[in-house]
């Protein structure tokens, strides 16, 4: 038989032959070595897959017991789902309770603000030139470290937010820096910027995906800096350099800007797969949100007409739904706006310029955001008649195709916890979203930066009810 142990947290699963996976944190392979003959796989997420061979039923026994003890000791909770391949079943008869169940809110963020505090400084604490430069995506693309970073930071000003503790503030400052000293590194190819490096095909360019992905944490420090007059004297004396980063790191990208009537596109740059064509909404998304900052720090209207113009493609492309939500395809370009919707963890990108407009008072309105947030809890979370819980993959709900919570990117699924930056908008899908994303595993946030960044964000509320109101408030156009 087999046993899924898939991470802090998750659910036991017993199936048809021998062998045990743990997708988390557990010490290491080594302190499995005494109980039985092994073959370890490390996968580059630092997973690994313990296959047994003629194990008795005693050795399975102990090894079973050691799984507790290891567990415990780690501080992980005992599984509280049972998770097969695309499915959670029901709660196991006697297990503990999800971590928030039972918690009022001003109880919640006390229990986990801590924990992710640690874990932001952690990571915060390892920026350097050299992951910047080095750090490959899943494609093996040099651009892996701008994924991370960008949500990480950002968690971090959120958290400061709650904690008014600087070392998270100077975490972020200490990022900038090093991000500013990668821009200059190779000016005399294309500028000032950040280079995405493509070993097969021998390329380095800049992208739009990576520049607002890495000016996304200035544009929120100096914006939040703005409202907090603490926080506004800790990067006083660094705000002209954020600033001049951010606009010098963009200059140049907006040759790959197009119109199309009212619609604005980017390009996939120039020595790029596809290079040339349309950037899908996630990836032009990314930069044209931070444009509608940008654009208000700089005294530009150039970004904001660009963010506008692709803020217009994505709500042009867009349907409203039976369910009431709102569902877009991940590729639309002039003359083919229509197509397959996204997937959910790319327009888990795509959702925030959709939250820009609207806070800049443009192309989205409240009823959207309403819809787009309702995307968790009416297409995604699917309840499939037998008290079980699916993962739909699309956000269009007519599409029964369902997310499996293990194999290759199986991290993917805390993607979803970017829609609790939407809670505001409609504060019911906090719940499910906790019931599905806790239950695979206690420690998400730890696996994916998207749900880091939006679980700090749905913690900041709850602590300040007044959060929401000025979240939700709309700048004059």
């Amino acid at each position: 038989m087999t046993g899924t142990i898939a991470g802090p947290g998750h659910g036991l699963a017993m199936h048809g032959r021998t062998s045990f996976r743990h997708a988390g944190d557990l010490t290491g392979p080594n302190c499995w070595k005494s109980l039985f003959r092994i073959d370890l796989q490390p996968d580059r997420c630092g997973a690994f897959v313990v296959g047994v061979r003629q194990v008795r039923s005693g050795a399975l026994l102990t090894v079973l017991v050691a799984v507790v003890i290891i567990l415990a000791g780690s501080g992980t909770l005992w599984p509280s789902r049972a998770v097969s391949r695309d499915r959670i079943s029901p709660a196991i008869p006697g297990a503990v309770a999800l971590p928030l169940s039972g918690l009022s809110a001003p109880e919640r963020p006390r229990r986990l603000v801590g924990p992710l505090v640690r874990h932001v400084k952690a990571r915060l604490g390892r920026v350097s030139v050299a992951l910047i430069e080095g750090e490959p995506d899943s494609r093996n693309v040099g651009r892996g470290y701008a994924w991370n970073w960008s949500f990480e930071a950002r968690a971090a000003i959120t958290l400061y937010g709650i904690t008014k503790d600087r070392t998270l503030i100077e975490g972020v400052l200490a990022g900038i820096r090093a991000y500013r000293q990668a821009a200059a590194l190779h000016a005399g190819i294309d500028g000032f910027g950040w280079y995405t490096r493509d070993p097969g095909r021998g390329t380095l360019y800049r992208e739009v995906t990576v520049a607002g992905l890495v000016v996304a944490p200035m544009v929120e420090l100096l914006e939040a800096a703005r409202r907090d007059p603490a926080l506004e004297r800790l990067v006083a004396g660094e705000r002209e350099a954020i600033l001049d980063t951010a606009v010098r790191g963009i200059a140049g990208l907006e040759r790959l800007y197009r119109r199309d009537g009212d619609n604005g596109f980017f390009l996939i740059a120039e020595g790029a797969r596809h290079g040339g064509r349309v950037e899908p909404i996630n990836r032009m998304g990314i930069l044209a949100a931070q444009l509608f900052g940008l654009a208000d720090l700089a005294g530009r209207d150039d970004y904001r007409e660009m963010a506008e113009g692709v803020a217009r493609t994505m709500k042009a492309a867009a349907t409203v739904n039976g369910n009431g939500t709102m569902s877009w395809p991940y590729w639309p370009e002039p003359g083919h706006m229509q197509g397959p919707a996204e997937n959910f963890w790319k327009a888990s990108v795509s959702i925030e310029l959709a939250l820009a407009a609207y806070r800049a008072g443009s192309v989205f309105s409240a009823t959207d955001m309403a819809r787009i947030a309702a995307i968790a809890d009416r297409t995604l979370i699917v309840a499939d008649g037998a008290g079980g819980t699916r993962l739909r993959r699309t956000i269009d709900p007519g599409v029964a195709r369902f997310r499996k919570f293990a194999g290759r990117d199986a991290k993917r699924v805390f993607a979803l916890g970017a829609w609790y930056r939407l809670s505001c908008f409609r504060p019911q899908i906090d719940e499910p979203l906790d019931r599905v994303l806790f239950g695979l595993d206690a420690r998400f946030w730890k696996r994916f930066p998207r749900a880091l960044n939006g679980l700090a964000e749905r913690l900041a509320n709850d602590l300040d009810p007044a959060r929401c109101g000025e979240r939700m408030a709309r700048l004059s156009p």
